[in-house]
Order: C-alpha cells, then sequence, then structure tokens
C-alpha cells in the first residue's frame, strides 16, 4: 500500500477542508453583522480618573486577562504617577491553544503543563513591563487553572480535602515562586493569599473578572475577590477597605465582544443580555488611537496564545475599555418574582438551553428570616437530565470562620449537601438544611446556627450536564438589613434533606 493518500482521497479531503472554511467564514460574518445591527447604546459614565495615592490592583485569573480586561486604565494609572499591582491567581498552564502552541506535544506531561505556565509568566511580565508596571508589583498565587470553580464550593473549602489538577498532577502548586509555597489547592488557601495581597496593597481600587463571565475560572475569581474584600471590610483595623471601590471586567461571554478581530475604530458594549440587568452599572474609559495601538502591543505579546491570530483576544483593543460596578443585593421579606428585577437572569442564552428548558436558570431570589438564609432558584422548565447545583457562602460571620454550604440536586435522585470551613470539612451540616422542589422552582434554606451572625452572602447557581456547567447564574452578593432579621418568620415547610457521604 503507498504510504501516500490516494487522489480521491485528497479530493474528498480538500472539500471537507473549504467546507469548514466556508462555514468558519459564515460564522464569523454573522458576528460582524450583529455588531452592525445591534443598537448602539448611551454614552456610558466615564470611570473614575486614577489618581496619585490611589493605589490600584488588578486581579486576574489567568495571565494575559488583566490586558484584555485593564491595560490601558493600568498604563494611565502608571503615567500619573500611581501605584499599579497585579495579582494573577493561577498560572493559565491548562489553556487548550497554549499548551501545543507552547510545547509541541498533543498531550503534554505534568512537567510541561507547569513550563506553558512559566511561559505565560513571562509574557505577563513582559506585557507589563512595556507600560510601567514593574515585576515586584506583579504577584502569582499559583493555584490550579480551570480548578477555581471547584474550589468555590464546600467540597473543596477547606483543607482537609484539597482538588487534584488534572494538568499538574498534584493537589499543592507545583511553581516555586507562588506567593506561598506549594500552596494547598483549597479555597480556604485562596481567601487567605488574596486578603493578605489586599493588606499588602491596601488598594483604593481593585478589578476583578465579572461574575457573569461564562469561563468558571473568572466567576470564581469575582467570588474569592469579592469575600476576601468583605473579610477585610469587617475588620475594625482595615479602615482603608471602607473606602476601596470594586469594578469588573468581563472577557468571555457567547457572542461578545462583536465582532471578533482588531477593529481600533470601534467600541466595546455591554452585552445585550446584561446590559438591562439592574445588577449591573456600567462604565468606561475611552482611549484615544495611540492608546489602542499600545494595548494592541500588549496583547500581541501573548504568543503562546497565538495573539496574533486569535480574534477573541484582539477584539479587546478597541476606543475604551468596559466595568461593571456590581450592587449588593436587598433579600426580599416574601418572595416576589414579577416585582424583583435584581432576581432576573438572562433566558435561552444557548441553543442547549433554548432546547432543554429545565437547565434554563431564570431567576435567583434570597429571602430575608431571622431563622436562615434563603434561596430560590427559578428554571424556565422542572429539572429534567441536568444537575442544579446551588453555593452559599456566609461573610463575615462572629468567629471569623467562612462557611460553606454546596446543594447539588438531579432529578430522581436525593439532594446532596456539603458543608466546610476554613478549618474543616466537607461533611454533612450540623443542623438541618431544608431543600425542596416544587415545579420549576428549587428553595434551599441554610439555619442561623450554622452560618453564624453574618448577614452577608455570595449566592451561586448553576446547572451542569455531568460536569460540564450549562448554565451560570450571575454570583449575588446579598446583604441582609439587621431590622430584617427579626421580621420574617420561619422558612418554608420542606422535607429536610441532608447528605450522605
Amino acid at each position: 500500500m503507498s504510504p501516500f493518500p490516494s487522489r480521491a482521497w485528497r479530493w474528498s479531503s480538500g472539500r471537507v477542508l473549504v467546507a469548514a472554511s466556508g462555514l468558519a467564514v459564515a460564522a464569523y460574518l454573522a458576528l460582524v453583522a450583529r455588531a452592525i445591527i445591534w443598537p448602539v447604546h448611551a454614552e456610558l459614565p466615564v470611570l473614575p480618573e486614577p489618581r496619585e495615592g490611589q493605589p490600584v490592583l488588578v486581579i486576574a485569573p489567568h495571565e494575559d486577562d488583566e490586558t484584555l480586561g485593564c491595560g490601558a486604565y493600568m498604563r494611565a494609572a502608571v503615567a500619573s504617577g500611581v501605584p499599579v499591582w497585579v495579582c494573577l491567581v493561577t498560572f493559565g498552564e491548562g489553556e487548550e491553544l497554549g499548551r501545543l502552541w507552547a510545547t509541541k506535544h498533543p498531550v503534554p506531561s505534568a512537567r510541561q503543563f507547569v513550563k506553558l505556565g512559566k511561559i505565560r509568566q513571562q509574557e505577563t511580565l513582559r506585557a507589563l513591563q512595556s507600560i510601567g508596571v514593574p515585576q515586584n508589583h506583579v504577584i502569582f498565587l499559583g493555584y490550579p487553572n480551570m480548578g477555581l470553580r471547584w474550589m468555590w464550593s464546600a467540597r473543596y473549602w477547606s483543607p482537609k480535602s484539597l482538588w487534584r489538577s488534572p494538568f499538574t498532577k498534584t493537589d499543592h502548586s507545583p511553581f516555586d515562586d507562588s506567593l506561598t509555597p506549594a500552596a494547598p489547592f483549597c479555597g480556604a488557601a485562596v481567601l487567605h493569599d488574596l486578603k493578605a495581597v489586599m493588606e499588602r496593597v491596601q488598594p483604593r481600587f481593585v478589578f476583578c473578572t465579572h461574575p457573569a463571565d461564562i469561563h468558571p475560572d473568572h466567576w470564581a475569581t469575582y467570588c474569592f475577590t469579592r469575600l476576601a474584600l468583605e473579610e477585610l471590610r469587617a475588620r475594625p483595623t482595615q479602615a482603608w477597605a471602607q473606602e476601596c471601590e470594586l469594578f469588573t471586567y468581563l472577557v468571555h461571554r457567547r457572542g461578545w465582544p462583536s465582532p471578533w478581530g482588531y477593529y481600533p475604530e470601534l467600541k466595546l458594549a455591554p452585552p445585550p443580555a446584561l446590559v438591562d440587568l439592574p445588577l449591573n452599572h456600567w462604565v468606561e474609559w475611552p482611549l484615544t488611537p495611540e492608546q489602542t495601538r499600545a494595548k494592541n502591543r500588549m496583547v500581541l505579546t501573548y504568543r503562546s496564545q497565538a495573539a496574533a491570530f486569535d480574534l477573541l483576544l484582539r477584539a479587546f483593543a478597541r476606543r475604551n475599555e468596559l466595568f461593571a460596578a456590581l450592587q449588593p443585593t436587598a433579600p426580599g421579606r416574601e418572595f416576589s418574582w414579577l416585582s424583583t428585577s435584581d432576581s432576573r437572569e438572562p433566558r435561552g442564552e444557548t441553543a442547549y438551553l433554548r432546547l432543554h428548558l429545565g437547565a434554563d436558570i431564570v431567576g435567583v431570589q434570597a429571602i430575608a428570616a431571622p431563622t436562615a438564609a434563603t434561596v430560590e432558584v427559578r428554571t424556565a422548565a422542572p429539572l429534567t437530565r441536568v444537575h442544579l447545583v446551588v453555593l452559599i457562602t456566609a461573610v463575615g460571620p462572629s468567629d471569623g470562620a467562612v462557611r460553606s454550604v454546596s446543594v447539588a440536586l438531579s432529578p430522581k435522585h436525593a439532594p446532596e449537601v456539603w458543608a466546610s470551613t476554613d478549618r474543616e470539612g466537607p461533611r454533612q451540616p450540623p443542623a438541618q438544611v431544608w431543600v425542596a422542589t416544587a415545579g420549576t422552582t428549587t428553595t434551599v434554606s441554610v439555619p442561623t446556627d450554622w452560618t453564624g451572625s453574618c448577614g452577608k452572602f455570595l449566592v451561586d447557581a448553576m446547572t451542569l450536564s455531568r460536569t460540564r456547567i450549562v448554565d451560570h447564574a450571575m454570583t449575588r452578593f446579598v446583604v441582609r438589613e439587621p431590622d430584617s432579621l427579626a421580621a420574617v418568620g420561619a422558612p418554608p415547610e420542606a422535607a429536610p434533606t441532608l447528605a450522605s457521604r
């Protein structure tokens, strides 16, 4: 048999290649068309200008996110004499394209994944050096790529239950310059390091990824950042934290930015599905043509990501940078889906969700009660063929130990409930956790004898097909008013359900 492909094979393969190329071009033209027909939004308020004596801290899940979200703002801050610090939560060592491009191996070893992380580290240092951020202002935490959302759960919160990276094959940081040497892969360790960074910098402004970003490392980075800041605000000794402002930037959202590619004359606008959600208050940072070109040069530094050919990365070098300030959610005294606008979630965001309505989360709401922190999650149809996971994290309880509760529900199976603190877990909660599903609504109530005296919570809800997240509701930061603690009766009647180990 000839070692060379036959003419017929070459001809048929050529047809497949031409067809695939045609589909790719058609998809890209569709994105361009969407950008043209989308309505042009009114001018947005401008982000506060960086001022001397007001340090800026940018927290990014992966190397390049800090540039995509805040590259031009960081450049302006440095030019104004403002100290700029950047904290990278992971080394980005598991990125699909980068591992093939940088390691030249389709199935890299654990050592090669570490090598990719170091390559991405050097790219970030070069990009930030080009705008004047000194190397000693860039901090790498060394937590696992694609592991942050797992550690943002009771299952992997405490040091007694560590997440193991499928890339580096370890449950501790393999990078020798992590902030905490051999940092254990658990949520409590991430929180500890982020608080240490914030205490060191004492920033006036913090920037991190948006909680509606669809990349699980990105929304989890917001969760850890918000929790760290709120924990520090609860300390009387951290007066700077009371004045600190948190802004978020978006990187991954389906069909956004539109169109993909380098269009320096265009502006970034909020995604249509998020622009009208009342929790988001969008602001922008305008760029001059020279500043846009400078940001594009920063993007091109990330060669391991094939940045010169990556249309998504190039799409962030435009006439503005986009940010959102997120307002806390005040829980209601009773559930009223029609009247509570901040419970709303985008609907039918993907073909999968339009086909499987039971996976489409359309509302998340909290209720104030003296006996429990209660959350209701509503889907477009009753749950079928998917898992619903609800995460409730108590902020700043009286004993200083963060408490995390994870509830997983799936059709025809009893709910699983895990609970952890900074020191112990995962285990069954010491008191009853109420879980009930009626039609399209699932209710989870966690009693106050578990959450302690805290009046603030972070709430997440997501649906999964196997282990793949198909819909993630924007993380809610819930602040309970003190007088509401005695205003409402017990949580709704439901059969208490506890998990088995």
